[in-house]
């Protein structure tokens, strides 16, 4: 099987660990209805800050842990899929365009294009 790839820039890689690590200031209620916990948060946005980022940016293959990856792919496990986009829409809905950019320093309309970059595992979104 072809595992699911996705690559985001260097700056779309700051703003999702940006939105995404806001997510645990909504706390483990919140996250709950989504299937994560603070703890996937945090791994998710460890990943996302692994170090060396090259200039043309970071793949991510969605697979299961020990599954070999592509050169250059960076693992995450696809139960990621399923609760990164909502969790991360949930944290731009819970806070205003000027909150955010208070927060990360980033314009509503960057932080908006990343986020819709994310991929969903096939038929769940909790919109």
């Amino acid at each position: 099987m072809n595992p699911r790839v996705v690559c985001f820039a260097p700056d779309e890689l700051k703003i999702l660990r940006q939105i995404t690590g806001e997510a645990n200031q909504f706390g483990a209620a919140r996250l709950e209805p989504y299937g994560c916990t603070e703890g996937d948060v945090r791994k998710l946005v460890t990943a996302l800050r692994l170090k060396p980022v090259p200039p043309t940016g970071v793949c991510f293959a969605f697979v299961e842990p020990g599954e070999p990856v592509g050169d250059g792919q960076r693992p995450l496990a696809p139960a990621v899929l399923r609760w990164w986009k909502p969790v991360a829409e949930m944290v731009i809905k819970g806070n205003s365009p000027k909150e955010l950019y208070y927060r990360t320093g980033l314009d509503f309309e960057e932080i908006r294009a990343a986020v819709d970059r994310i991929p969903t595992a096939p038929g769940g979104s909790h919109d």
